[in-house]
C-alpha cells in the first residue's frame, strides 16, 4: 500500500530515485522503506557522502545504545540529555548539507502526497517516543543504590523540571525523524535537450504567427481609416443638423438641395401672447446663398476625426445666414404689440408684505403681467427665421419683465429695514397700568415701502390710530361699569373725573419710540389724569372711592386697601323739579367748614331761594353739590328724598357722620353717585 501511494505520475516519465541515506546499512535501507519506485527512460541519481556518513554513524550509535541499554545500568539524567545533544547536532549538520544540494524541478504535488502520506507515520512514531521515554523512566525507578545517591546530589530544581526536560528530548526526537524524511523527498528529473530546444522553436513560430496576425489588423485599420477620411471631406457626419433639416450623411450637392427646397418654401407663423402673425419668404423678401452656407457648414468638420465624430452630435445652424427685410419686420411686430398693451396690465415688481402668521414683513416675488416686450418679440422671430422655423409660440420671454426681482439687495435690505421697525414693541401706560401694547400687528400697517425701496412710517395713520385711541381713554363723563367689594355691580356715565390724553403728545411719543426699533415702556401724556385704571370702558379709579348709592339712600367711603372706614344714612335731593342729585363720577374739590350755601334765586326773583349755613362743605359738583351735615332733618334714609324732604341736589348727612367724614375726606378723593 505505502508502494503505491507514493507513485507519482509525470506524464509519459517515472523516475526511480535512490536514497542519499543508501549505503547498504541495515538502518539506511530500513529509512527509504515506502518510497516510491517509477520507471523512466532517464535515471538520476544524488550523491550526498557526507549526509551518509553523519546518518549512518548516528545509526550505529543509536544501535549500541540501545543494545546496551538492556545489558547496562540505566544512565544518568546529565548523560541522556549529552547523548540527545549528540543527536540533534547530527541532524541540523545533515540539514546544512541537503541546502546545499542542488535540486532542481522538485515535483510540488508528488512531495505534497508524500508528506501528507507521512504524517500519520510521524504521530505513530511520535506516539512510540513518548511511550518508550516513560518505560525509562519506570526502568530509571530501579536503578541502584549508587544511581540514587548520585540524583540525590543534584539540586531540586532538576528533579523538579525532569519530565519537562522528556517532553523536550521526545520534541527533538520527532524533529530529528521530520529531518530525516526531508532527505527522502522525491527529486524529479531535468529535462533534455532536445525537449528544451523543442520548446524553444514551438515558442519561436507562435511569436511570429501573432507579429503577422497584429500586423494584418493594424493594415487594414489604416485602409478602413483611410477610406473614411475620404468620405467625410465632402460628406457631413451622421447626426448632423441645420436648425430643422437632417443632414446627415448629405453630400454637398445634397445638403444644397435640401436647403434651397427648404428656404424657397419657407413660411413663419408666430403666435401666442395674443398674438397672430404669418411671414412667407415674398412678405419680408428672403435671400440665401445655399452654396455659401454649405460651404462654411463643411468647414466646420474635422474629417481627420471622423472615426470620433461620427458618433456625436453635431448642430451647424450658425452657419445658416439669410438676409430679410428687418425694418418690414420690426414695424408690423410694433404696431401690433402698442395695440395689445392699450388694454394689458403691467408686470409687478417684487415688494414686501406683512405676514400674521409670521409677525414680520416677508418678500413678495415679482409678478408678470400681460404686457408684451416688441423688442423681445423681434429677437425672437429673427432668431426663428435663422433656423428657418416654421412655428414660433410666444411666451413669458416675451412679456414686459418686472424691474425689481426678489433676489435683489435693495428689496432684502428693506425687508430687514422693516422687520426691525417691528422690534419696537411699546407699552403704554396710564397710573402704572398697561393700557395697551403696540405689536407687530399694529405697527405693520404704519410701516411704509417708498419707490426707492426706503422705509418710512406712515404719520397720517399713526395720527388716525391716536385719535382713536386717546377717545378710548378720555373716561370723562364716559360710562363706566364696575362691581363694588359688596357685589353690586353698577354702571355709571357722566361727571368731571377722569383722563383726558394729550394727542398730539402721544403721536410725537410713538414716532421717535417706533424709529428707534426697541422695546419700551411709557406713561401716556394726560392733560388730566386719574388715580387708577383698569381697563378700557372699565372703572379708571383707584380704591379709596365714596360710593354714594341713590337707590339706596346709603354712603361708604372705601379706603386704599378696599375697607370701609365711613358709612351713614342720606338724603339726596328731590327726584323731580330739578332738584336731583346728579349722578356720574366726581371728585371732592375742596373743604371748608363753616360754609354758607346759597341758592339759586326763583323764576322772577332776585334774592336766592335760601342762604344756609352749615359746618362741614365737602363739594363734588363745582362748588354747588357737594356733602354736608344738615341738621335740619329729622332723619336719614329710606324714602324721605321722595317725601318731600329731599335737598335741592345735595347728599345731607347727620351733624356727627359730616364731622367724621370731613376728617377723613381729602381733596381730588373720587365720589360716585348712581341709582
Amino acid at each position: 500500500m505505502a508502494n503505491k501511494k507514493n507513485e507519482v505520475s509525470r506524464g509519459k516519465h517515472a523516475t526511480t530515485l535512490p536514497s542519499p541515506l543508501d549505503d547498504n546499512t541495515g538502518d539506511s535501507k530500513k529509512n527509504l522503506k515506502g518510497l516510491p519506485e517509477v520507471e523512466q527512460d532517464v535515471s538520476v541519481s544524488l550523491e550526498l557522502p557526507e549526509v551518509s556518513k553523519t546518518v549512518k554513524k548516528a545509526a550505529e550509535k543509536k544501535k549500541a545504545d540501545t543494545s546496551d541499554d538492556q545489558t547496562k545500568p540505566k544512565k544518568t539524567k546529565k548523560q541522556a540529555v549529552n547523548e540527545t545533544e549528540d543527536i540533534k547536532q547530527a541532524n541540523n549538520k545533515t540539514d546544512d548539507l541537503e541546502e546545499d544540494a542542488d535540486i532542481e524541478d522538485v515535483d510540488v504535488l508528488a512531495i505534497d502526497d508524500l508528506l501528507e502520506e507521512d504524517k500519520p507515520k510521524k504521530e505513530k512514531k511520535a506516539k512510540k517516543t513518548k511511550k518508550s521515554k516513560k518505560d525509562k523512566k519506570a526502568d530509571e525507578a530501579k536503578v541502584s543504590d549508587e544511581d540514587k545517591e548520585e540524583e540525590s546530589e543534584e539540586s531540586f530544581d532538576e528533579d523538579d523540571n525532569e519530565e519537562q526536560e522528556d517532553d523536550e528530548a521526545a520534541e527533538e526526537s520527532e524533529e530529528s525523524d521530520s529531518d530525516s524524511f526531508d532527505l527522502e523527498t522525491l527529486i524529479p528529473p531535468k529535462h533534455s535537450d532536445a525537449e528544451i530546444a523543442d520548446k524553444k522553436k514551438k515558442r519561436k513560430k507562435t511569436f511570429k504567427i501573432l507579429g503577422i496576425v497584429f500586423a494584418s489588423i493594424f493594415g487594414l485599420v489604416l485602409v478602413l481609416y483611410g477610406i473614411g477620411f475620404v468620405v467625410f471631406l465632402e460628406r457631413f457626419c451622421p447626426n448632423t443638423t441645420m436648425g430643422d433639416l437632417d443632414l446627415s450623411m448629405k453630400s454637398r450637392a445634397e445638403a444644397e438641395q435640401i436647403i434651397d427646397e427648404k428656404i424657397s418654401q419657407y413660411t413663419l407663423k408666430a403666435s401666442g401672447l395674443g398674438l397672430d402673425f404669418s411671414y412667407s419668404v415674398e412678405d419680408i423678401s428672403l435671400n440665401w446663398d445655399k452654396q455659401d452656407i454649405v460651404e462654411n457648414a463643411l468647414h466646420k468638420k474635422r474629417p481627420w476625426k471622423w472615426v470620433i465624430d461620427i458618433f456625436r452630435e453635431h448642430d451647424v445652424s450658425d452657419t445658416l445666414e439669410v438676409e430679410y427685410a428687418q425694418d418690414k419686420l420690426s414695424k408690423t411686430v410694433t404696431e401690433a404689440v402698442a395695440t395689445h398693451n392699450e388694454t394689458a396690465t403691467l408686470p409687478i415688481n417684487a415688494t414686501i408684505a406683512y405676514s400674521d402668521e409670521n409677525d414680520a414683513f416677508q418678500i413678495v416675488d415679482e409678478a408678470f403681467g400681460t404686457a408684451i416686450d416688441s423688442n423681445s418679440v423681434i429677437t425672437a422671430i429673427d432668431n426663428s427665421i435663422h433656423l428657418l422655423q416654421e412655428e414660433l409660440v410666444l411666451s413669458e420671454t416675451e412679456l414686459v419683465y418686472p424691474l425689481v426681482g426678489a433676489d435683489s439687495e435693495v428689496v432684502k435690505n428693506a425687508c430687514s429695514s422693516a422687520n426691525q421697525i417691528l422690534k419696537s414693541r411699546l407699552n403704554l401706560t396710564l397710573a402704572e397700568t398697561t393700557v395697551k401694547e403696540l405689536v407687530p400687528d399694529d405697527i405693520a400697517p404704519w410701516v411704509v415701502l417708498k419707490d426707492d425701496y426706503s422705509i418710512d412710517l406712515n404719520e397720517e395713520l399713526i395720527s388716525l390710530w391716536v385719535e382713536d385711541f386717546a377717545d378710548q381713554c378720555d373716561t370723562i363723563g364716559a360710562e363706566r361699569t364696575y362691581t363694588r367689594p359688596d357685589g353690586k355691580e353698577v354702571t355709571v356715565s357722566g361727571g368731571s373725573y377722569g383722563w383726558e390724553i394729550d394727542g398730539d403728545a402721544l403721536r410725537d411719543l410713538i414716532l421717535a419710540n417706533i424709529r428707534s426699533g426697541q422695546a419700551q415702556t411709557f406713561a401716556i401724556p394726560a392733560l388730566q389724569e386719574g388715580t387708577g385704571f383698569g381697563e378700557l370702558g372699565g372703572r379708571d379709579w383707584g380704591n379709596r372711592y365714596i360710593d354714594i348709592d341713590i337707590s339706596e339712600q346709603y354712603a361708604r367711603f372705601y379706603d386704599h386697601d378696599g375697607s370701609i372706614i365711613w358709612e351713614a344714612d342720606v338724603v339726596t335731593g328731590k327726584p323731580y323739579g330739578g332738584n336731583s342729585t346728579p349722578r356720574g363720577v366726581w371728585m371732592i374739590n375742596t373743604k371748608q367748614s363753616p360754609s354758607q350755601l346759597i341758592g339759586a334765586p326763583l323764576p322772577g326773583e332776585k334774592e336766592p331761594e335760601y342762604r344756609t349755613w352749615v359746618k362741614f362743605w365737602m363739594p363734588f359738583v363745582g362748588n354747588s353739590i357737594g356733602l354736608h351735615d344738615a341738621t335740619w332733618q329729622a332723619a336719614f334714609g329710606g324714602e324721605r328724598y321722595r317725601n318731600g324732604y329731599g335737598s335741592h341736589g345735595c347728599v345731607n348727612l347727620s351733624y356727627g357722620k359730616a364731622e367724621s367724614l370731613y376728617y377723613l375726606v381729602e381733596v381730588g378723593d373720587v365720589v360716585i353717585s348712581h341709582d
